[in-house]
């Protein structure tokens, strides 16, 4: 696991990442934006640079591969500043790494699950638009020197090669992520000039980074204005009326829809892709920047500023290999299963399920918190704590999350807790206390505790021993009720004028392939003052 150092590195964020299968397939069904949604990543990451492709006329001088032009350069490239404001640099709340794209590739041209989606409507609705240009033959839009194949086997083959990242920053207002490859060598930026040669229209040029020194003022002999050493250039690239913005400098390959985010990339202090043996891909989060709620989160749980999800490639399949971070405070976490008498109230079901062994105090009280968060003192016992997610694909759904609590005694505090402008629905339940947001989820979870519906406990037996064993905090995903609720409910939002129009056959066969993919499990056992990984699936 890495966290962002103190200082740029010249390292570049990478393509959105792989997939998820089936009994023995990855998945690529468009979830969450957080990068818990893994699901189809990588081939989301494709079709936003094959995006950037069409046939063009050959213009001018190859860019060389800092992203400079050279001499004589037609005026419809010609590129003009770009105001990027007096904010700092955004730092990274989410980053994904790709240590080695080739195992992917490997996934995403083998997998059988991930065949069927293609050919399906499913496949071609998650394409879109772009869906035509991934099969593209390279000689179609004059890159016929660089492949002989389509242009997703060009990028697959040339430019998505080394270690690749996809970095979401904060500010301005949920800003596009930034896809890039880390230190790309001479063949890369070979193929990336190449790239450009026919699609470059216009850009943007930016002084430098904040904090560097300003661009000098004073000319040559020959009275041109003297090159700023700092300064970055972009280039937009235009397809079919699209445009992703690239830019090749500062060890760093970075494509993105938005050239603010692209110029924060490559300003921002990133850690290079470490290349490991235990793990494929690893999410990494650092929650004081995704937002308030997360970073309160895990303070409470005594987690250290950076916590990631890891997964390997298994075969075809992309499989979880856990939670892994650095403990502040060790003190704050247990590491025990969580009783079977809290998984029977999780019903079979729900989507997303997050559980927690965490130390709090004996007595339990507003008062009580507040000493203990700011002294550490007082008596602590454990509390096995989970909480349950229904996620919408309709904005104005309301939010549907419940918390199991174990310890009856501390009803009380929690309906004080609970009490604030959006109050919960507070019942005890099976000997547990139940907070929820709406009574459609605390019914569900009432009837998980009266076996009148499945609990998760009678989930597949992969996933019930991977509940019994140990536990500090972990989160369970099931992708294919996600995905397929998530699109069934983006339906429903769509045809609101006659909601009761029954949907076409292909949202049906959708969600049955959807429904394929696995349950995912992704835990981390406190040792010592770390979180040890672990993983199990469906």
């Amino acid at each position: 696991m890495s966290s962002p150092p103190d200082s740029p590195s010249n390292t570049p964020p990478t393509p959105p990442t792989s997939s998820n299968a089936p009994s023995n397939a990855p998945s690529n069904a468009p979830l969450p934006r957080l990068p818990l949604a893994i699901g189809g990543g990588v081939l989301v990451v494709i079709v936003a640079v094959i995006a950037i492709m069409r046939p063009a006329p050959t213009i001018g001088p190859v860019p060389t591969p800092d992203g400079e032009q050279t001499v004589g350069a037609p005026k419809w490239s010609v590129k003009e500043p770009l105001d990027v404001g007096a904010a700092d640099v955004a730092a990274a709340s989410v980053w994904i790494d790709i240590a080695k794209p080739a195992v992917l590739k490997t996934v995403l041209r083998e997998n059988a699950w991930l065949k069927r989606v293609g050919e399906a409507p499913l496949g071609r609705g998650f394409l879109g638009e772009w869906a035509g240009l991934l099969g593209t033959a390279s000689d179609d839009v004059g890159l016929e020197k660089l492949s002989q194949g389509a242009i997703a086997d060009l990028l697959t083959d040339k430019v998505f090669v080394q270690p690749v990242r996809v970095t979401f920053f904060e500010g301005w207002g949920g800003a596009a992520p930034v896809l890039s490859v880390t230190r790309p060598d001479a063949a890369v930026s070979t193929t990336y000039a190449a790239m450009t040669l026919g699609l470059e229209r216009g850009g943007y040029t930016v002084d430098g980074c904040i904090g560097e020194p300003p661009a000098p003022t004073d000319t040559d002999a020959d009275g041109k204005r003297v090159k700023n050493p700092s300064e970055i250039v972009i280039s937009r690239l235009v397809v079919a009326d699209k445009v992703v913005f690239a830019a090749n400098t500062r060890g760093r390959l970075a494509f993105s829809v938005d050239a603010r985010s692209l110029w924060n990339a490559l300003c921002a202090p990133l850690p290079d892709v470490a290349a490991r043996a235990d793990a494929d891909v690893v999410i990494a989060m650092a929650p004081a920047q995704v937002g308030r709620d997360a970073h309160a989160l895990f303070g409470l749980l005594g987690l250290s500023d950076t916590v990631s999800l890891a997964m390997k490639v298994d075969g075809q399949r992309l499989i979880p290999v856990g939670i892994e971070g650095a403990l502040k405070n060790a003190t704050r976490l247990d590491s025990t299963p969580i009783s079977d008498d809290t998984w029977a109230l999780v019903p079979e079901d729900v989507p997303v399920v997050v559980g927690v062994n965490v130390r709090l105090p004996t007595a339990l009280s507003t008062e009580s918190l507040k000493k203990f968060y700011e002294t550490g003192e007082g008596q602590t016992s454990t509390r096995q704590i989970v909480f349950v997610w229904q996620p919408h694909g309709d904005n104005q759904a309301p939010t549907d999350v419940a918390v199991i609590w174990s310890d009856p005694n501390d009803r009380a505090a929690l309906e004080t807790m609970f009490s604030g402008p959006n109050p919960m629905t507070i019942r005890s339940v099976c000997g547990r206390v139940v907070a929820s947001s709406t009574t459609s989820l605390l019914s569900r979870i009432e009837g998980a505790c009266s076996k009148a519906a499945p609990s998760v406990v009678f989930a597949e037996p992969a996933i019930k021993a991977g509940l019994e064993k140990g536990w500090s905090v972990g989160v369970i995903v099931d992708m294919g009720r996600l995905g397929a609720e998530l699109m069934s409910d983006g339906y429903r939002t769509a045809v609101a004028k006659d909601p009761k129009k029954a949907p076409p056959p292909e949202i049906e066969q959708a969600k049955v392939l959807l429904r394929e993919l696995p349950r995912m499990g992704f835990v981390g056992e406190k040792v010592e003052s770390a979180l040890r990984p672990r993983g199990f699936s469906s």
